[in-house]
C-alpha cells in the first residue's frame, strides 16, 4: 500500500470528509427551513424554532470548516 504523507487511502480523513460534505448542505437546508418555519409561525412557536435554526447554522458552519479541514489534510 502507498502513502501520500501520512495519508493512507480509506482513512478516517476521507469518512471525515464524506459526512461533512454531506452534513453541510443537509444543515443548511434544514436551518432554511426552520427559519422559513418560524417566519410563517405564530409567537407561540417562533422562539423555538429559531433556536433551532441557529443550532442547525452553527452545526453547518462546524460541518463546513470541518470538510475543508479534513479536505486540506487529504490533499497536503
Amino acid at each position: 500500500m502507498t502513502t501520500v504523507g501520512n495519508h493512507r487511502p480509506g482513512s478516517g480523513h476521507d469518512l471525515r470528509l464524506l459526512v461533512s460534505a454531506i452534513s453541510a448542505p443537509v444543515l443548511l437546508a434544514v436551518a432554511g427551513r426552520l427559519c422559513w418555519w418560524a417566519v410563517n409561525s405564530g409567537p407561540d412557536g417562533r422562539a423555538a424554532l429559531l433556536i433551532v435554526a441557529t443550532v442547525c447554522a452553527v452545526l453547518f458552519f462546524i460541518a463546513s470548516a470541518d470538510a475543508v479541514k479534513a479536505w486540506r489534510h487529504a490533499h497536503h
